[in-house]
């Protein structure tokens, strides 16, 4: 999988259902990435490749994947600019997260009732209940105590001796 990532612009989303804790050795070269992620999964996971993500669901709960849902959105501070890099996780499920790209959007695979966490250095981490919506913007409010702590050091002199 990280083969994959580093060579495409795609990258590979999963929760704890999916089990990618075992070594695969697949020689594939100018090959259609599909012919190598049939290759790659096994009949228990089910891959769909959605924008930029491939997303990774057990087969063999079919529940659990009618329930699951992709959710859309950005983060951005209280000013409107986008926050690169904030963590989005799905609350009780640290397994299954992702973080924004440059333009602070993200996409997370998420069940309808999930409670997205998001967070970033220097800023106040929120939960947002996504209540079944497809679409769910962020606003990152600034950690002031956060800020309060900078200790500012003083400067000296010395003299050159010979």
């Amino acid at each position: 999988m990280n083969e994959i990532e580093s060579q495409t612009n795609l990258l590979f989303i999963y929760n704890k259902n999916v089990n990618v804790n075992r070594e695969v050795s697949i020689e594939a070269k100018n090959t259609i990435l599909d012919e190598v992620l049939k290759k790659l999964f096994d009949k228990d996971v089910i891959y769909k490749i959605e924008g930029s993500y491939i997303v990774l669901s057990p087969s063999s709960q079919t529940e659990m994947k009618q329930q699951a849902e992709m959710i859309k959105g950005t983060v951005a501070d209280q000013k409107g600019n986008p926050i690169i890099g904030a963590n989005i996780v799905e609350k009780g499920n640290p397994a299954n997260g992702t973080i924004t790209d440059v333009n602070g959007n993200y996409s997370l695979a998420v069940s309808g009732n999930a409670v997205l966490v998001a967070s970033y250095i220097g800023y106040n981490k929120i939960e947002i209940p996504v209540n079944d919506r497809s679409v769910v913007d962020i606003v990152l409010t600034e950690d002031m105590q956060v800020l309060g702590e900078v200790v500012v050091v003083g400067h000296s002199t010395q003299k050159k001796s010979i």
